[in-house]
């Protein structure tokens, strides 16, 4: 019986860590702006959309969820295969030749090593259209913000005429230091509309989201994250970051499986009792402790 109860406690955990999805206002706003700009007519000048947040704020699960709402089922026995929406994500020192690789690594078709850009474009335009692709979605774009003055304006410019040539719009995704590259050229910054995901406040739109969350986690004691202590605990400790909240309350949860607690209160939430779990807050994480 032992075994099954320990068995059970794991199995309650690690369905808790997985990703789960909260619906809030920002979110499910920009989440519909999104579905808007999918199903934009083609024009000469295509809309785009920046989505702006910090790091573990939640823009690169949005866009995710977009993605997967929006793709559709695999099926071996379709005659056409179509792709809606092109996600991918740039990485470090992120360039023209990286951005065209990034994609045709994404759709299974990277070429040989010596292949010009040119010719990477004019795959990736034929893909687009055999694929039926409206939208490419960019995320980690703040990557391109790492070279050279030269290097971010030819990616900025590559991004904008894959929107132009192939008549789709981009979307983006980035920390804030994305809006400083696309202000760096005024024919850029006017084709993207931001849309920000701001770091959480003490509100009710706050409260209703821990409300939500609560409800995921699943514990079966009686508490109330929206408590007055609770919720400010857990802000402060998040620093208004979404993903980090969540991870504490993941590893609050946890612990309250494994302890039979099953609540997380203001004495589980403190200082010491956090220091007991290994959980840092992320505004100490870099401090070398002495």
């Amino acid at each position: 019986m032992e075994n099954l109860a320990g068995i059970e406690q794991e199995a309650r955990i690690a369905a808790v860590r997985k990703d789960f999805w909260v619906g809030y206002t920002t979110a499910k706003k920009i989440m519909a702006d999104l579905e808007d700009l999918l199903k934009y007519p083609k024009k000469i000048r295509m809309p785009n959309i920046a989505v702006i947040g910090e790091t573990n704020n939640g823009k690169s699960f949005l866009l995710s969820k977009f993605v997967d709402r929006n793709s559709p089922p695999f099926d071996p026995n379709a005659d056409k295969t179509t792709l809606p929406i092109v996600y991918i994500r740039l990485r470090a020192k992120a360039d023209e030749a990286r951005l065209y690789n990034a994609i045709l690594s994404s759709l299974f078709a990277s070429g040989p090593d010596r292949e010009s850009t040119d010719s990477k474009l004019d795959r990736i335009h034929r893909l687009f259209f055999h694929l039926e692709t409206k939208m490419l979605v960019v995320d980690e774009f703040q990557h391109s913000t790492c070279g050279t003055p030269h290097k971010i304006r030819e990616l900025l410019h590559a991004t904008k005429n894959l929107g132009s040539d192939l008549k789709i719009p981009i979307v983006i995704g980035g920390t804030p230091e994305v809006l400083n590259s696309l202000r760096s050229d005024p024919q850029i910054s006017n084709r993207f509309q931001p849309r920000h995901l701001e770091r959480w406040k003490m509100s009710d739109e706050f409260l209703s989201l821990l409300a939500t969350i609560q409800v995921k986690l699943r514990l079966r004691g009686d508490y109330d994250l929206t408590e007055e202590g609770i919720s400010q605990r857990i802000l402060l400790l998040g620093g208004g970051i979404l993903g980090d909240m969540v991870d504490l309350l993941v590893c609050q949860t946890a612990d309250a499986i494994r302890t039979g607690s099953e609540v997380i209160t203001e004495k589980t939430l403190s200082n010491a009792y956090l220091k007991g779990l290994g959980w840092v807050p992320p505004s100490q994480r870099t401090k070398y402790a002495r």
